[in-house]
């Protein structure tokens, strides 16, 4: 059977309680669930994308079924790249 993955993107600059809601509710849905955070140079963002990343992971650490990942939406297809996955690729 194959597994529902699900990715939510954004930039997360910060991430509100809005953006932790859906994050809750999306792995209700999904087998796992992938938070992209972006890279988006038009925004100028309050936080680096290192931090941006961290802060996110922070906050989905409890979640067993998401994970949080950067990626380029400018750089092409989303590709999961995280070494510090902890699911097989």
């Amino acid at each position: 059977m194959s597994k529902r993955i699900g990715i939510y993107p954004g930039t997360f600059d910060p991430a509100t309680n809005g953006h932790l809601d859906i994050i809750h509710r999306g792995t209700a849905l999904v087998d796992r669930l992938i938070v992209g955070v972006a890279v988006n140079p038009g925004k100028g963002p309050l936080f680096t994308l290192d931090e941006r990343v961290a802060l996110v992971k922070r906050e989905v650490a409890a979640l067993p079924l998401s994970e949080a990942a950067s990626f380029c939406a400018a750089c092409g297809p989303f590709r999961i790249s995280n070494t510090n996955s902890r699911w097989p690729g």
